[in-house]
């Protein structure tokens, strides 16, 4: 019986490694698939503020076509007012002011194309940042799945034999991660019971036999323990 009960202790605690390694994949396999669906949302976020950029641009360069245009109209008109008499010199002042509005314009519009470009050089970093983090991530997700496939491989030619009634027939299609440990649990438990009635069979059989030896012995004193006086420690 001793080498069948550290037989049965290996087991058990090949067993319980085996759970606590499934469940730690588990867990991680769903950490993985979590931080990729957070890098899903905050890539839909990117396009979405991308999005917004581009016609923010695309409104900006209309404004400065416009303004182009009005630079250009105002041009042909500093040309007919040159040509003017000095009869006109308060025109020329008005023209004076709208040559100093034309370039603050002028200047707005390299400020605006300026941020508009390191803007859009700040979303392409983000971008590249984001699009690395989530490489890093899928390939840690792919990892975590060839370990689980990995520890599923090795347990599942315990799990058949310990528990062949259970065994699913092979159809070369992998099974999912709760049926592994669904079957692990199941598996436990058989031997836990199989533990028993071996138990149960091996006390009756040595009673039974020493019964046919000594026909007179009281199997009920048997069952109460042992004899007056001594002990596991003193027998």
């Amino acid at each position: 019986m001793e080498p069948l009960a550290e037989e049965n202790k290996k087991l058990k605690e090949a067993m319980n490694l085996s759970e606590k390694n499934i469940q730690r994949a588990q867990r991680e396999r769903d950490l993985a698939e979590s931080n990729a669906r957070d890098l899903e949302y905050q890539k839909g976020v990117l396009s979405v503020q991308l999005a917004t950029v581009k016609e923010q641009l695309q409104s900006k360069s209309e404004q400065l076509i416009t303004v182009s245009t009005q630079l250009k109209d105002a041009s042909k008109q500093l040309e007919k007012l040159q040509k003017v008499s000095e009869e006109k010199r308060e025109q020329d002042a008005e023209l004076g002011q709208l040559c100093q509005s034309l370039e603050q314009l002028r200047e707005e519009k390299a400020k605006e194309t300026k941020r508009a470009n390191k803007r859009t050089e700040e979303l392409d970093d983000y971008h590249r940042r984001v699009k690395a983090q989530f490489d890093v991530l899928e390939q840690d997700a792919r990892t975590q799945r060839n370990k689980f496939d990995a520890v599923v491989a090795r347990i599942k030619p315990v799990l058949d034999c310990v528990d062949p009634e259970t065994a699913p027939l092979f159809d070369g299609s992998r099974q999912g991660s709760d049926t592994i440990i669904q079957r692990c649990k199941a598996a436990w438990e058989n031997f836990k019971i199989f533990n028993r009635d071996a138990i149960m069979t091996i006390a009756t059989h040595v009673l039974m036999v020493a019964r046919s030896h000594y026909p007179t012995i009281d199997v009920q004193s048997i069952g109460g323990g042992f004899a007056e006086g001594l002990s596991d420690a003193k027998t």
